[in-house]
């Protein structure tokens, strides 16, 4: 018998507004964003300022984030931001792009008046779990001189080309590196002494809550690249899926916020207080990072909507060991809800996501399948991870998410066998050029399924930041909505399978895997532009593509 579940309960009364893809979640936040009257409170995987307003691409060419915010600064209301940081030598590339966007934050502060631009604060947080100091000395400083060492080089090179105020600007938004490397005017180099330990972790969730009434939750980060409607017409197609909440448990995931920004406050102030500036680059600016209040600030508002939701997260911290790996597990109530919705199943569970890399989600959807000869499982994964959709090189990590996604499936399609259905979306027409070959299929490119959901029996279902990965059950802070109604849980996956196949599904009640097989089958052998919709088998070979087991890199790393 399972053990009973730690999961908190469902708090009753509450609107939820499912949201897909880009197009309309932006479109529907930036109106809440318009009409906030006090508080906008945001932590994001990545937010990029200078990215247009849905109202600019509908015709107005000056719009973008940073002209939003400024503007409900000037209204009165307080804005604040945590923005997710990455290890600064095996992640550089993230990393600069969070202190890139934390400057570009912050230059809109200096640009409003005083007691406007003061309203606004931003903490840019690194994950505080690191890899272990022998683990460190051991195994990881190779890797870490490797990576250092290329970033140098290419910094190096832009001063060589005496491209010197570019080269200074990224090195500005490179802080992590600041005390690492030794600055002559001229070249960079690398102190001697050991580099410090890996930052594995990361901060995934994206949730935005206005006046502690609306919020949002889901999958999709504030990028330009993530923008895509329902055609997937976009340079980059993109799914993905949010909600937009009201009701009681809005002031839970206020309260979420609020303890994450006063736990990153310490550390986020020595940070910047401690920080040597080389010369040459802009000191980095801080604002009033004054703690919120959380005893009786936050307090469960009134019914909104018939709906059943609660909040669960992921959340994990330091291990205190030599020897460590990753971090320590605090909170794993998104891998229980899983597993809760999953055991409970009796006729189908529909799956969207960017990774399958998790064994024991394999596991409970395969005992599961076993218990129950009519359920039915169907999965939707994006072609290739999107290392390699870019045409980046797949690194340790990536081959071995690859090799744990093959046994995932494996195990999931040797339980179930023709009742697991595994698939991806691609495009309905030609692929460009442009498009490494990895990233084709049929003839076309692929849609990248970013989305993170999952719907039972069309009694239940999920939206959140969290994959099917260990990293995301076990590591990353994420967090998710679950939700028990019936109506909404049957609309959410109607919707969606509209959208895909682009026609009316709302009659797939029976055999919906046979549906599902039948169109996506006929479109793998139809040119494109003759397609129904995006979807299509996912092929074996790309299951795995690039796999390779790695026994440094632990599976709740990836």
């Amino acid at each position: 018998m399972r053990p009973p579940s730690s999961l908190p309960e469902l708090i009753p009364g509450n609107k939820i507004e499912p949201l897909t893809e880009a197009s309309e979640t932006y479109a529907v936040l930036e109106a809440e964003i318009r009409r906030a009257r006090h508080t906008i409170h945001m932590a994001y995987w990545t937010v990029d300022p200078t990215m247009p307003l849905v109202e600019r691409k509908a015709g107005n060419p000056r719009l973008s984030w940073d002209d939003l915010l400024a503007d409900a600064l000037q209204r009165g209301v307080s804005v604040r931001l945590i923005l997710s940081d990455f290890d600064p030598v095996a992640a550089n590339d993230l990393h600069e792009a969070a202190w890139t966007s934390y400057r570009d934050f912050m230059a809109i502060r200096d640009r409003l008046a005083e007691t406007e631009g003061a309203r606004l604060a931003l903490q840019c947080v690194l994950h505080e779990a690191s890899v272990g100091t022998l683990t460190n000395l051991l195994a990881a400083q190779p890797l870490s001189r490797k990576l250092l060492k290329r970033t140098v080089a290419m910094l190096n090179g832009m001063l060589a080309e005496g491209r010197r105020e570019a080269a200074l600007a990224r090195f500005g938004a490179m802080p992590g590196l600041w005390d690492l490397l030794a600055f002559d005017g001229d070249r960079l180099r690398i102190r001697p002494m050991p580099l410090p330990a890996i930052h594995p972790g990361s901060y995934h969730e994206k949730i935005c809550v206005i006046d502690g009434e609306t919020a949002f939750l889901g999958g999709l980060d504030i990028e330009q690249k993530r923008y895509d409607t329902p055609a997937h017409q976009a340079r980059d197609a993109w799914h993905d899926i949010a909600c937009r909440v009201e009701g009681p448990v809005v002031p839970t995931i206020e309260r979420h916020f609020r303890e994450r920004w006063n736990m990153h406050l310490p550390a986020f102030r020595r940070r910047t207080a401690r920080a040597r500036v080389p010369e040459g680059v802009a000191p980095l600016p801080v604002g009033d990072v004054a703690s919120l209040a959380i005893d009786g600030a936050v307090t469960l508002g009134a019914g909104a909507g018939p709906v059943p939701a609660v909040l669960v997260r992921t959340q994990s911290g330091a291990r205190r060991s030599p020897f460590a790996l990753g971090p320590r597990a605090h909170l794993q109530e998104i891998a229980e809800a899983y597993e809760d919705l999953v055991m409970a199943a009796e006729r189908f569970v529909y799956i969207e996501t960017q990774f399958f890399r998790s064994l024991e989600m394999a596991g409970w959807l395969a005992a599961r399948g076993r218990q129950c000869p009519d359920l039915q499982v169907i999965m939707v994964l994006p072609l290739v991870p999107e290392r390699i959709s870019v045409g980046g090189e797949p690194n340790a990590a990536t081959k071995h998410g690859q090799y744990l996604q093959r046994q995932a499936v494996a195990q999931v399609r040797a339980a179930l066998g023709d009742r697991f259905g595994l698939f991806t979306l691609i495009r309905n027409g030609p692929a460009p050029d442009r498009v490494v070959p990895e990233a084709r299929l049929y003839g076309s490119d692929e849609i990248y399924v970013h989305a993170k959901t999952m719907v039972v029996d069309d009694r239940a279902a999920v939206i959140g930041s969290a994959n099917l990965n260990g990293r995301s059950f076990f590591t990353d802070t994420e967090s998710a909505l679950i939700w028990r109604h019936e109506e909404l849980a049957r609309r959410l996956r109607e919707r969606l399978w509209s959208e895909h196949f682009v026609l009316n599904t709302g009659d797939w009640r029976d055999d919906m895997l046979g549906h599902w097989r039948s169109i996506a089958e006929a479109n793998a052998g139809r040119a494109p532009g003759q397609r129904q919709g995006f979807v299509v088998p996912l092929p074996d070979a790309y299951v795995g593509l690039y796999a390779k087991r790695s026994r440094l890199v632990p599976d709740r790393l990836v």
